[in-house]
């Protein structure tokens, strides 16, 4: 029985992770048919190098390991460096709110907060606070925020190379460095003031945690154990700080370690994520303190104000002026009014809006369909940003087709790569990352959604895309007789 619900579980998981990738490449055909075409045309002509390659037959080629290490790194860092070619962003929107407010926090002003606002956003303080000790160590420059940015998404590809690596080999570990490093809307991304970067850092580093101890368990004392489920604690309370998001890991591990490794659950596991959640919890308990003290006003809890943007049909669920409006009207007169709790107030009254709005919903497949089109459907989002952001961008439509012609070539080999897993059931800890993205999907059909809030979910495609190519080329040398 536990074998049944076992691999029942991992092909319904890749069955969903599958449908995802049709829905992404559907919802391409409606954004940008273009440059999916161009992507489906670059995976025809990749067969053709790969069955090219394969008859002239290079596997006698020996590599040295660190020198194929130092060109990766070098490689990076050339990739990532490159922004600094097309100047730098002003700060706008969102990315001027994390710049002002790491600004006070720098000259220690915090009478100038917008209080009501981080009580309603606490995540804004977590990355104005890394920004503010950047801005005091090497200067209130936005090049320093362009540095680290580089610096992070460098620290990410080593991360990367290590998951890759534990789950496939170095092969498929080279390939998805190297398509880490060659992805071109994070490159973007790197030139703006915002925390995406540094949370999937993060996010790499915990499951990097989770594949060293189901590695190493065996081998394992309780006390061992005890500090990789602290570490991942803390790395989980982080991670929520700066995007509260960290429920998605969560429930994916749990997911993973209960229903598709039933049968190995042992007392080492329960207590190993017995202590990580102790950790988290208890992380959490002293992060909601340190904002409290900080910006000196309670919090808003349940954040109801992104669910209810979320569910606004008009706007298909993205930000807008008039929920917005409603939001910044509603608390500063409950604070003027007296109220102690003046955030925490407003969310509870957003919370009956959200039971109306859900009444008036006139087409739930429609909002669903068209918010999912936002959030995955393209990946060039961030030519727009750096445009707001007065950069001025060589032949953007250019730089746009380049961004999602990239995206939909790694949806492609993303999908392939799923098809293989539902065929073989495969049980790794590539299921984890697997459900992460799923997670994050489904989260987004419910709450606000922006192109970049598919940042996280990126290396999801990175190491199922990378795990896609290597089992494509395997597959031409089946075919050729080479393996």
């Amino acid at each position: 029985m536990t074998k049944y619900v076992e691999d029942i579980s991992k092909k319904f998981i890749f069955l969903i992770f599958i449908l995802w990738m049709i829905g992404i490449l559907i919802a391409g055909l409606r954004v940008d048919i273009k440059s999916l075409g161009i992507a489906g045309t670059i995976v025809i002509c990749f067969q053709g190098i790969i069955y090219m390659l394969v008859k002239n037959d290079f596997s006698g080629i020996k590599v040295n390991k660190w020198a194929l290490g130092i060109f990766l790194i070098l490689l990076i860092l050339a990739l990532k460096s490159s922004v600094f070619l097309l100047g730098y962003a002003k700060p706008v929107a969102d990315y001027k709110t994390f710049y002002e407010s790491s600004i006070v926090l720098l000259e220690n002003d915090t009478k100038n907060f917008n209080r009501l606002y981080l009580a309603i956003f606490p995540h804004v303080l977590a990355y104005s606070e890394v920004l503010s000790i950047l801005f005091k160590v090497f200067g209130r420059h936005i090049e320093v925020v362009v540095i680290f940015n580089i610096v992070v998404s460098i620290i990410s590809a080593f991360l990367l190379y290590f998951i890759l690596s534990k789950l496939s080999g170095l092969k498929e570990a080279v390939i998805g460095v190297i398509l880490w490093g060659l992805f071109p809307s994070e490159i973007l991304w790197n030139m703006l003031i915002l925390p995406e970067p540094l949370y999937l850092l993060i996010l790499l580093a915990i499951w990097s945690c989770i594949i060293y101890f189901n590695i190493k368990e065996d081998h394992m004392g309780y006390l061992k154990i005890s500090m990789i489920a602290i570490i991942i604690g803390i790395e989980l309370s982080v991670f929520n700080f700066l995007r509260p998001i960290a429920a998605i890991p969560i429930i994916a591990l749990l997911i993973w370690t209960y229903f598709i490794h039933m049968s190995s659950v042992n007392r080492k596991k329960t207590y190993f994520i017995f202590i990580l959640l102790l950790v988290y919890f208890c992380g959490n308990k002293i992060v909601d303190r340190h904002i409290v003290e900080v910006i000196d006003t309670p919090l808003g809890e349940t954040n109801w104000y992104t669910i209810n943007t979320g569910l606004n049909e008009e706007s298909s669920g993205q930000w807008n002026q008039e929920d917005w409006e409603d939001l910044l009207e509603g608390v500063n007169e409950k604070a003027i009014d007296g109220s102690p709790t003046p955030a925490k107030d407003m969310q509870e009254e957003i919370k009956k809006d959200v039971e109306k709005r859900i009444q008036t919903i006139k087409d739930y497949p429609g909002l669903l369909w068209n918010k999912f089109c936002i959030m995955w459907g393209e990946d060039m989002t961030v030519v727009d940003h750096l445009l707001v952001s007065e950069v001025s961008l060589p032949k953007s439509n250019v730089l746009k087709i380049i961004c999602n012609v990239f995206y939909y070539c790694l949806i492609i080999f993303s999908l392939y790569a799923a098809c293989v897993c539902f065929k073989e059931n495969n049980s790794s800890e590539i299921l984890m990352i697997v459900l992460y993205g799923i997670g994050l999907m489904l989260a987004h059909l419910l709450v606000e959604v922006q192109g970049r809030y598919h940042y996280s979910a990126l290396v999801v495609f990175i190491i199922m895309g990378s795990y896609g190519v290597k089992r494509w080329v395997e597959l031409v040398k089946r075919k050729e007789g080479k393996i």
